[in-house]
């Protein structure tokens, strides 16, 4: 059987433990058995530990996404406008009526309506509900071109684009535990089949919108200077290690051991873009 490579974001965490810890790391996961865990960090006067790279990622929105880029912006000789048109994430891609969107946006410019926002409790035959039954969440007007232009996007769920901005990095710790036990029993378990003393959890975050981590989380990771925790997270009994590192080039992470607490890691430019 073919030795699987790396994928992108494996190999780019291998060369950030690499560098941050000054010693070997070694693809593991072959594609030889199940379960493997995916890279062996080399100590040179310690047994080997097993890491574990995983992506907190909202596959759903990225899915979304790569759906409606290719399509967009139209450009509708009937419009006099600009306009921005944010897609429901709850409603699957494929009941999306995005070739329906250029005729009622027209329809929109022509009676005068700026913006609408869809509410779940709208009256039956108004504007509003008649965007939701396009899959719309929002719509609105942002400049006068001729033709005009329908910029369409796939909204952000509720709680990951606003939020608490913390002052320490505390919300890191509070999330990456209970995100490896409720979305990732999948690395606790090749985590535990490892039989290492150490095991690490390498979690990569997505931008906004891209990612299931809370807007407290992701806020953090986008800033120049991040504040590092100042809690010990609390990890699943299988996971001793953790690193959690933004999609995102040349960004600060973090990285918790129980011997030293929390530290710096610098990421390079990221392997896909998030």
């Amino acid at each position: 059987m073919a030795v699987k490579p790396l994928r992108p974001e494996e190999e780019w965490a291998r060369g950030i433990i690499g560098r941050t810890l000054a010693v070997a790391v070694e693809q593991h996961d072959d594609n030889s058995e199940n379960r493997m865990h995916d890279l062996w960090i080399r100590y040179t006067h310690a047994p080997p530990a097993a890491v574990e790279v995983t992506t907190a990622a909202d596959r759903h929105s990225i899915k979304l996404q790569k759906l409606v880029t290719p399509r967009t912006p139209l450009i509708v000789d009937l419009l006099n406008s600009n306009w921005l048109v944010y897609l429901d994430p709850a409603v699957d891609g494929g009941n999306w009526r995005i070739d329906a969107l250029p005729r009622f946006v027209a329809e929109l410019e022509g009676a005068g309506q700026r913006r609408l926002d869809v509410e779940p409790d709208d009256v039956v035959g108004t504007w509003e509900t008649r965007a939701r039954d396009l899959g719309i969440a929002h719509v609105s007007q942002i400049g006068i071109a001729s033709p005009g232009t329908i910029h369409v996007l796939v909204d952000q769920v509720p709680g990951r684009s606003a939020g608490f901005v913390g002052d320490t990095g505390d919300p890191i710790a509070a999330w990456v535990g209970e995100f490896l036990r409720d979305e990732r029993p999948d690395v606790l378990v090749k985590l535990a089949d490892s039989q290492a003393p150490e095991r690490h959890a390498f979690v990569l975050v997505p931008g906004i919108g891209f990612t299931t981590a809370p807007f407290a989380v992701t806020e953090l990771l986008l800033r120049a200077d991040l504040p590092l925790p100042l809690v010990e997270p609390q990890l699943p009994d299988e996971v001793t290690h953790v690193w959690i590192v933004p999609m995102r080039d040349e960004r600060r992470g973090c990285y918790w051991r129980p011997d030293g607490g929390w530290l710096m890691v610098l990421t390079p430019p990221a392997p896909v873009a998030g």
